[in-house]
C-alpha cells in the first residue's frame, strides 16, 4: 500500500511540475512578445517532429555523459567536502531532490516547492515575494545531512534540475544584475561592477569607478573568461558554470 501511495505521490508531483512549467512558459511568452504581434512571426520554425528528435538526442547525450561521470566521480569525496550539495533542495514528504540553477527560473521553481511543501500561505506561487524563496532557512539543503543520509536520498529520491543555454544564461545574469534598478542590482554593481570597470576599462571616469553602474556586456564577458577570474574561483552563482553548482 505504501509503495502505491509513493508512486501516486510522485505522479502527482510530476503532473504539478509539468503544468507549472507550461504555465511559466506561457507567462514568459506573454511578457516577451508584443500583444499585437502576428502569431506566425513567433512560432518555432522547426516542426514538432524535429524538436522531438532533438530532445531524444539530447537525452541520449546526457545519459552517455552521466554514465561517464559515474565512472569517474568518487561519491565519497563529494559527500565529504559537500561543495556540490549546497544547491540541492530536499523535499522529504515528496521524496524530491531539486538542484537549482540561478538564472534558470529557480525563483519560480522555489516558489512552487514552497507551495508544494506547505511553506507558503498561498496556493499561487507567483504571489510569493521573490526574496522569501531565497531565504536560507526556507529549505533544507542536501549538505545538511550526514553522509549516510545523503547517500540514501541520492539513491532513492527523485532528482531533477533545469538548465538553459549557457550564453542565454549569461545574458540574463548581466541584464538582471547590472541593468535593472533594484537593491540586488545595486549590490552587484558595487561588488562586481566597480572591479570589472577598474580591470577592463581604459580611462574610466571617477563616477564609473566609484559606482560600477555602467558595466558593458563586453566588459562582463572579459571578466568571465579572464584566467585570473577563474584562478580566483570568483564566480558568483548567477554565472558560475552549471556543472559546478
Amino acid at each position: 500500500m505504501r509503495v502505491v501511495l509513493l508512486r501516486r505521490s510522485k505522479q502527482l508531483v510530476l503532473v504539478l511540475l509539468s503544468v507549472f512549467g507550461l504555465w511559466l512558459g506561457v507567462i514568459v511568452m506573454n511578457d516577451s512578445f508584443p500583444a499585437n504581434a502576428g502569431t506566425e512571426k513567433y512560432l518555432p520554425e522547426k516542426s514538432i517532429t524535429t524538436l522531438e528528435t532533438e530532445q531524444t538526442q539530447r537525452k541520449k547525450l546526457a545519459k552517455e555523459v552521466c554514465t561517464l561521470s559515474q565512472k569517474k566521480t568518487n561519491l565519497d569525496s563529494v559527500i565529504k567536502d559537500r561543495v556540490l550539495l549546497d544547491h540541492i533542495i530536499v523535499d522529504e514528504e515528496h521524496r524530491l531532490l531539486y538542484c537549482y540553477v540561478p538564472k534558470v527560473a529557480c525563483t519560480n521553481w522555489k516558489r512552487l516547492l514552497m507551495v508544494l511543501m506547505g511553506k507558503a500561505n498561498t496556493t499561487n506561487p507567483l504571489a510569493i515575494v521573490a526574496d522569501d524563496s531565497h531565504r536560507l532557512n526556507v529549505f533544507r539543503r542536501l549538505d545538511n545531512y550526514t553522509g549516510e543520509e545523503i547517500r540514501y536520498r541520492l539513491d532513492h529520491f527523485m532528482k531533477f534540475m533545469f538548465i538553459r543555454h549557457p550564453f542565454e544564461r549569461l545574458v540574463s545574469a548581466f541584464r538582471n544584475k547590472f541593468g535593472q534598478n533594484s537593491s540586488s542590482a545595486d549590490y552587484f554593481r558595487s561588488r562586481y561592477g566597480r572591479q570589472i570597470i577598474k580591470q577592463y576599462r581604459t580611462n574610466a571616469s571617477e563616477e564609473s569607478l566609484s559606482r560600477g553602474h555602467d558595466v558593458t556586456f563586453r566588459e562582463f564577458v572579459q571578466y568571465i573568461i579572464d584566467p585570473r577570474t577563474v584562478a580566483r574561483a570568483n564566480f558568483n552563482e548567477h554565472w558560475r558554470p552549471m556543472v559546478d553548482l
